[in-house]
């Protein structure tokens, strides 16, 4: 004599479908006809493949100027250092954002605002110890290119206007939109 079972699984009926309800691993899975449910694979080590939906939105040139001036402007109270300072956000071909600071500079309210819109930090001698006078913002995102560290294509946008176009001294120039303008995947946006 069968017992009847205290809690029948529930069936759901897709239109014109047929139902198949089965119970695994104390997770019910509905199928119908037409396809179905799925049990979620829960031991399954999740993909690290970037997917379509994963990948982070485009920004546009005015985008990347107005993160730039963002985090910029964030030490706009000590003009000496707001002065003395230029910040360049860039998006690689991953999507990814960065932002740099010439000298190799920052300070605590820089990198929590880029922290917050999104950025990761390219610092360090090694983005300035190829040519010690290439401490632009923008120098030390295109030395981190060339090291391999952002992926090109790049796009580029400084706070300020690049040194090319200024009226500071010739020998305080590094020429950084001459540098991007024939630099094989980086492209100077928002200027």
């Amino acid at each position: 004599m069968a017992r009847a079972r205290k809690n029948p699984p529930r069936q759901a009926k897709a239109a014109g479908g047929k139902v198949v309800a089965k119970v695994l691993d104390d997770a019910k899975v509905f199928r119908t006809a037409k396809g179905g449910g799925k049990k979620p694979d829960i031991d399954k080590p999740k993909d690290t493949d970037v997917t379509p939906s994963q990948t982070p939105k485009r920004k546009t040139d005015d985008e990347l100027r107005q993160d730039a001036q963002t985090i910029h402007d964030t030490v706009k109270a000590d003009r000496r250092r707001h002065n003395g300072t230029t910040v360049a956000t860039a998006q690689d071909a991953d999507g990814k954002l960065y932002y740099s600071v010439s000298g190799n500079r920052t300070a605590p309210a820089m990198e929590a605002k880029a922290q917050e819109l999104g950025y990761e930090r390219i610092f360090g001698k090694k983005y300035t110890s190829v040519d010690p006078k290439q401490t632009h913002a923008e120098q030390i995102m295109l030395n981190a290119t060339d090291q391999g560290r952002l992926k090109p294509p790049l796009r580029l946008s400084p706070s300020r206007q690049p040194c090319d176009r200024s009226n500071s001294s010739p020998d305080s120039k590094q020429f950084c939109e001459d540098r991007t303008d024939n630099y094989d995947g980086a492209d100077l946006a928002g200027w």
